[in-house]
């Protein structure tokens, strides 16, 4: 299995190398690092030796990812030769890996790996190398050790990817067009109609373009024996922002749950300091998505929503029916992917404007007509439709998302060749796309 492992992270080194050679050595360092930490946490459990480890990952990832910005909030970037600091695939994604493990190992969770190929491979494994899922290590351990490739798994893994590349190339880079042109013309001629039409194309823009790298992760994980965790579970059909973030990027909430949010006290604290807390966890929420004021705002507003129905409980209160929950959800949610998407502060309260204006903006006519014709409202159907679990409903599958990631539950479904069948046209009409050039890098991997 040694042997095995050692190809798997020559394969991911090279893999990453194709799209970012000049930081391939961080790969590198990390293993090192991370290796000898839990080594040494083995010997003395100290939290000197926890803070040298996680210090030093975190020094990485704040040297790459936040120094232009802490720079910039002081005012002296001009004095400083900075300019060619830019921002490595996928660092904060095999930096939080890193730091999951040494503390773990810390924790007791799990026992220290001698072999550092063993410990090479869960870092920088390349299916969820550069946009994840966040893999724990005590949750892939036993697969560093035996796993095994058969053809269900490989048969189940190709779907996935399948699926998941025309979720992208189909799905969200159709989305990416018309939410790039709201975006990117926001002046007093851009109306109501037009913003919301924006900004609800980046929101399924978003979700197909980060649950479809997530879902080709997994598949690519079952070609090679692994079996990853889901990353998304419909989050636009959560009832409430705190069951969003069940639901939305799973492995990074329960990461910021299990080594921020549990350390600071949890929910077994007064109700200021669970308030505190929550404010905490989803300001480095918006931190790790993106170094800049726009992304802490992002994540403020998503902590204020939390701290709201922790504290008001207004479902309990008022109790409204299911779907109206729904719907409030989906469109808080949506309102707060304006400071996501948007290059600074000003920009966002100038779409924030846009999304108020009543008279009608000279282009908001010909924006829809011009991006909603047959093809555009039948992708916007299908993409409504796979927000839901339709589909599963549809085969009698009573699950979540996780009966298209379980190969056994997978194959328990009637007619599932009717699923692969579908999977193989999208794909070929997938690849037609990339060859025409109609496609663009994933969103996740500038985090």
């Amino acid at each position: 299995m040694t042997l095995k492992n050692l190809w798997v992270i020559i394969g991911s080194i090279f893999f990453y190398s194709m799209g970012e050679y000049s930081y391939s050595w961080l790969l590198i360092v990390s293993i090192l690092i991370n290796y000898a930490i839990g080594l040494f946490l083995g010997k003395k459990k100290k939290k000197w030796l926890l803070g040298i480890g996680v210090g030093l990952n975190l020094l990485i990832l704040f040297y790459f990812k936040y120094l232009i910005f802490a720079i910039s909030l002081i005012g002296n970037s001009n004095r400083l030769n900075i300019s060619d600091i830019y921002l490595p695939l996928g660092i904060s994604f095999f930096t939080f890996q890193g730091i999951s493990y040494i503390v773990d190992v810390w924790r007791g969770d799990v026992k220290p790996e001698q072999n550092i190929i063993h410990i090479g491979t869960y870092i920088v494994m390349f299916p969820q190398l550069i946009a994840g899922p966040i893999v724990r290590y005590k949750s892939i351990r036993s697969q560093l050790f035996e796993r095994s490739v058969t053809v269900t798994r490989t048969a189940h893994g190709i779907f996935l990817f399948m699926t998941g590349l025309a979720y992208k190339v189909i799905l969200a880079d159709f989305f990416r067009v018309p939410a790039n042109a709201a975006f990117n013309h926001i002046d007093g001629t851009v109306g109501a109609l037009q913003a919301w039409a924006g900004l609800l194309s980046y929101g399924f823009q978003i979700y197909f373009d980060f649950c479809g790298y997530s879902v080709m992760a997994v598949g690519l994980g079952l070609m090679l024996g692994f079996v990853l965790p889901i990353n998304f579970k419909y989050p636009y059909i959560a009832h409430s922002v705190t069951n969003f973030w069940r639901r939305w990027h799973i492995t990074l909430s329960e990461w910021l749950r299990d080594y921020v949010y549990i350390p600071l006290g949890g929910s077994r604290v007064s109700n200021g300091r669970l308030y505190f807390n929550l404010w905490v966890v989803f300001i480095l929420c918006g931190l790790w998505h993106g170094a800049g004021l726009t992304f802490i705002c992002w994540g403020i507003y998503h902590g204020f929503f939390l701290v709201i129905e922790r504290w008001g409980k207004l479902a309990d209160i008022i109790k409204p029916p299911r779907i109206i929950s729904i719907l409030l959800t989906f469109i808080i949610v949506n309102i707060g992917w304006v400071l996501f998407r948007s290059p600074s502060i000003g920009y966002a309260g100038s779409y924030f404007l846009s999304l108020i204006r009543l008279n009608h903006g000279s282009g908001d006519q010909h924006f829809l007509l011009t991006h909603w014709t047959g093809y555009g409202i039948f992708i916007t159907i299908v993409a409504i439709i796979l927000s839901t679990p339709f589909i599963t409903r549809l085969f009698g599958i009573k699950s979540n998302m996780e009966v298209f990631t379980n190969p056994q539950v997978f194959s328990k479904i009637k007619h599932q060749w009717v699923l692969y069948a579908g999977a193989t046209i999208f794909f070929v009409y997938t690849i037609m796309l990339i060859l025409e050039g109609s496609y663009s890098s994933f969103i996740y991997f500038r985090f």
